[in-house]
């Protein structure tokens, strides 16, 4: 949870905290998309 809350992708804590178990597992999954894009971009 507390990636989510320091990534670059701008949810506040009082996001995280109406989000349900399968929310915050669907953003620290897009999170992870967003960071190995992010790292390929890096690459190039």
């Amino acid at each position: 949870m507390w990636r989510l809350l320091l990534s670059d992708m701008n949810i506040s804590y009082s996001d995280l905290d109406k989000m349900d178990h399968d929310d915050i597992m669907e953003a620290s999954a897009a999170l992870d998309i967003y960071l190995e894009q992010q790292k390929k971009e890096t690459k190039k």
